[in-house]
């Protein structure tokens, strides 16, 4: 899927929300407010990256998700963002850290015998 301009614009000036400007959208996100109302204009040829679109996605309003951004932007297909099965390939490895805190997992790492095991925290 390619970067669909006019989707995503529609798509982020609804997790903007009516009621909440570009700049205190800008300043929650941690996002320049100028390269959000770039892409509101459909100014950009492409879109932003993985790490921009989760904190957008993070303080977004009306529901909007990170699978639709992500979508939208050309990430993943549709059929992907309901499988999940290959995330990691699709995002940029120096992308990963983001990605793993933006879903909250944390792991614990435990020695046995020279093997190390990961094991989700609860």
């Amino acid at each position: 899927m390619d970067f669909d301009e006019k989707e995503f614009s529609r798509l982020l000036a609804l997790a903007k929300g009516s009621q909440r400007s570009i700049n205190q959208y800008g300043k929650e996100s941690s996002v320049d407010p100028g390269y959000i109302s770039r892409f509101l204009r459909q100014k950009m040829k492409y879109p932003p990256s993985p790490k921009v679109i989760l904190r957008l996605a993070s303080h977004a309003y009306n529901g909007v998700t990170t699978d639709e951004l992500m979508s939208t932007a050309g990430y993943w297909s549709e059929a992907f963002s309901e499988d999940k099965s290959d995330t990691i390939s699709k995002v940029e490895s120096w992308e990963f850290e983001d990605l793993f805190n933006h879903f909250k997992v944390t792991f614990k790492v435990f020695s046995t015998n020279s093997k190390f095991l990961m094991k989700p925290s609860a």
